[in-house]
């Protein structure tokens, strides 16, 4: 497939969540290579070389003999792949087999499949269950993690609310404030845990080494922000914090009902909001390499590159906007402009001091700059259809 004719199919996919128009692609495939991206992809592979999609829903199912990489909002994977599967999108979800590593990243992160190799998962939420299997090391970051699963090599836990209910053969290593170890769980060679106050064991745990309950503080995660560390995210906050709010303030002079509607989207449906930000920011770099293969395209994918920075402080802003009005304004009542300036800020400031909170503060705010992106995507859709439509 050339280069050009990838990146029509690329921007397809892009255009697609936005407009509500599904660009579908099914059906069986046999064992060449696979190249797709749309709107909503359902590809059954048959002993194919190796898989790359990517599009706001995206399942596969089927047998690769390779490598499997998918990208963009709602991702599921039945396949057999015997190689490495890589995911990244807002709703990740394994059960096939993988033959090596799997790198799995979204705001919620499910795997119900053995994998042959190491794993990394890094999520808000993150589950695995107990199918999962993990020959090797097994590494997992999140908000909400629960690993009840089997790890065969070492395995480390980070997170706010670590649920350990499995079995580990190697030994394990967790990280978060708060640490439960559940009746099923099998820890055969001890297990280290970093937290604030003691860890909950239930009856039936069974733990054959020692079990090592230390402070979170502790922990060489926390030691960047022992050593000074913490002003400078602090300094990186407070400009992070000062940019949203200059954003919103343009966004707020420049575009008021599109303000009122971003809010409406992102506290309506902040799911798909969510989906929408995320399938942007990941499909939006994908495009821009795959038209810097041609001549013709690289202007373009150097426009769309300085794209990314403006949509994320737009993310950031409507994230702001939301929150405030969630905290100051639940009833939905008619604000004023200087009303809806001092909401932005408090809710800037409430997501600042977040992005504080070691491990999974970064993660929270991340996925609330994709509500608030994917809140004004729609929002800015809905408008301008509407403009066209009394135009028409």
């Amino acid at each position: 497939m050339s280069a050009r004719l990838s990146a029509v199919l690329l921007l397809a996919g892009l255009i697609a969540p936005l407009t509500g128009v599904a660009a579908d692609a099914a059906g069986e495939v046999g064992a060449e290579a696979i190249w797709r991206f749309g709107s909503k992809l359902g590809i059954v592979a048959k002993d194919a070389r190796s898989v790359t999609a990517g599009g706001a829903r995206v399942d596969l199912s089927g047998s690769v003999l390779g490598n499997a990489w998918l990208i963009g909002a709602d991702l599921t994977s039945s396949a057999a792949v015997g190689a490495d599967l890589t995911m990244r999108g807002a709703n990740v979800g394994v059960t096939g087999r993988v033959g090596g590593a799997a790198e799995l990243s979204g705001a919620r992160v499910t795997l119900a499949a053995p994998v042959g190799g190491r794993l990394e998962a890094k999520g808000v939420e993150v589950r695995i269950e107990a199918p999962a299997e993990i020959a090797g090391d097994a590494e997992v970051s999140g908000g909400d993690v629960t690993f009840s699963g089997k790890a065969g090599g070492r395995l480390t836990l980070r997170g706010r609310d670590v649920l350990i209910d499995g079995a580990v053969t190697g030994p394990a290593e967790i990280v978060a404030t708060k640490v439960r170890i559940g009746p099923n769980a099998r820890i055969a060679s001890g297990i280290t845990v970093y937290s604030i106050g003691e860890p909950e064991v239930a009856p039936g745990a069974e733990i054959a080494g020692p079990l090592t309950a230390r402070s979170l503080y502790e922990a060489r995660e926390m030691r960047p922000y022992l050593q000074g560390a913490f002003l400078a995210h602090v300094k990186l906050a407070l400009v992070l914090g000062a940019s949203g709010l200059a954003a919103g303030i343009a966004f707020l002079l420049f575009g008021r009902g599109t303000v009122e509607d971003t809010i409406d989207r992102a506290l309506e449906s902040p799911a798909r909001s969510a989906l929408v930000g995320l399938g942007t920011l990941v499909l939006l770099p994908v495009g821009a390499g795959i038209l810097a293969l041609t001549v013709v395209g690289a202007p373009l994918a150097v426009a769309l590159l300085l794209l990314l920075p403006f949509l994320v402080l737009i993310g950031l802003s409507g994230a702001g906007f939301g929150l405030g009005e969630w905290l100051f304004n639940r009833a939905g009542e008619p604000q004023s402009g200087g009303a809806r300036g001092l909401m932005l800020l408090a809710g800037l400031v409430v997501l600042m001091l977040v992005v504080l909170v070691p491990v999974a503060g970064p993660i929270v705010v991340g996925l609330a700059t994709l509500v608030g992106l994917g809140g004004f995507l729609v929002a800015l859709n809905r408008r301008l259809r509407a403009e066209d439509a009394m135009a028409g």
